[in-house]
């Protein structure tokens, strides 16, 4: 059954031809831009002062720095004397109206034991202790009413 004539390309077709190559896209190059040098300009030249204008600029400090001086010790008397004057106005006192004293312990019950005295308001009760090693010596309890 094998026939030596027969080849691959009879049994299964010829071979398919290649595809095509895809299209050539252009390429752009980018354009160039001219730059300046790198690095930083220098800087404006300084206007020349001469010593003539500085002489001037000091002599005009000078005679103001003075001049304030001057006038700052013919003010100040002035200022003073303003100050005088105020606190001399005087101003009626306000009349205050005085409250009648009220004693916070009135109603209070005095207490006395063993020579010491002491109130308690009438919603407390005085303490109670049957000997002198009560342990509620000295605590105070409040009424319950009810």
């Amino acid at each position: 059954m094998d026939d030596p004539n027969i080849t691959t390309e009879d049994l299964y077709g010829g071979t398919p031809p290649p595809p095509p190559p895809p299209p050539q896209i252009p390429v752009e190059e980018t354009p160039e831009i001219p730059m300046e040098p790198v690095g930083t300009p220098p800087p404006p030249p300084m206007p020349k002062v001469s010593h003539g204008s500085t002489v001037v600029v000091i002599l005009i400090f000078l005679i103001l720095f003075v001049a304030g001086i001057f006038l700052s010790s013919h003010i100040r008397p002035l200022l003073n004397k303003v100050e005088n004057v105020i606190p001399q106005i005087s101003t009626p006192a306000p009349l205050i109206a005085t409250p009648t004293p009220v004693d916070p312990f009135a109603g209070w019950k005095t207490y006395s034991e063993t020579g010491v005295s002491y109130a308690l308001p009438p919603t407390v009760l005085a303490p109670i202790c049957d000997s002198s090693g009560c342990a509620s010596r000295g605590h105070i309890y409040p009424v319950v009413h009810g």
